[in-house]
């Protein structure tokens, strides 16, 4: 189950990288997200279709788009 998580989170990772290369912006967003996943406050998720899915210990989840966040719960 952990090494599965690992994967996962590497596969995020990946994906976040490439949806951010060039955007500042973007890349500011998603390291504090990604600072969030490290300290165990979110769980992310790459989606079939290549969105993330963020999900907060508080309950609410996100889906990050290329270029839309949206908030699902």
């Amino acid at each position: 189950m952990r090494r599965e998580k690992l994967r996962g989170a590497e596969a995020v990772a990946n994906k976040v990288a490439g949806m951010i290369f060039g955007d500042p912006a973007k890349a500011l967003v998603m390291s504090y997200v990604r600072q969030l996943v490290a300290d165990g406050h979110a769980e992310w998720d790459l989606l079939a279709n290549g969105e993330i899915e963020v999900r907060f210990r508080t309950g609410d989840s996100f889906i990050f788009g290329e270029t839309t966040i949206i908030r699902i719960a």
